[in-house]
């Protein structure tokens, strides 16, 4: 999912398997890259027409010379009360001797009262590359990529 909204589990699935990552920071204008978001990615046990939360990390922009960070991916469901939490990447600040690539998201977390379980990696530090990937940093001077949400039935 690349809008934040609610999601329903189809009819006959059993088991969804959640892949998240959170917004990419952005980049600063002295030629620093924005840190990549967080991911996670969980298996969990769900019934027909339980319904997610979704909420996709907006990308960090850059409104002055300092990059801001990416914002949070999140996945709810309240049968069971779990919730996937995933951080956007840093944004890349600015000036006075503070220059830097942004930091990296960290890895995603869980929290969960039912059947499902989790990991987690940590995001990427900013590369510069402004790829345009989900969770991606932005190159100098550049807005950082929206997060995303997968969810496959398996």
């Amino acid at each position: 999912m690349t809008a934040s909204g609610p999601y329903t589990v189809p009819e006959g699935v059993h088991l969804l398997k959640i892949s998240a990552w959170g917004g990419g920071g952005a980049g600063n204008s002295p030629g620093n890259a924005g840190g990549s978001g967080g991911f996670v990615t969980s298996t969990w046990y769900v019934n027909p027409g339980d319904i997610l939360t979704v909420t996709v990390g907006a990308g960090g922009n850059r409104p002055g010379a300092a990059g801001r960070p990416g914002g949070d991916t999140t996945v709810t469901e309240t049968r069971y009360s779990r919730s996937l939490v995933v951080p956007g990447g840093g944004g890349a600040p600015c000036c006075g001797g503070l220059a830097a690539d942004g930091a990296p998201g960290a890895a995603g977390t869980m929290v969960a009262n039912g059947p499902g379980a989790a990991f987690g990696t940590e995001g990427q530090p900013g590369s510069g590359s402004g790829t345009g990937l989900p969770g991606s940093g932005g190159a100098s001077g550049t807005n950082g990529s929206a997060g995303l949400v997968v969810l496959t039935p398996l």
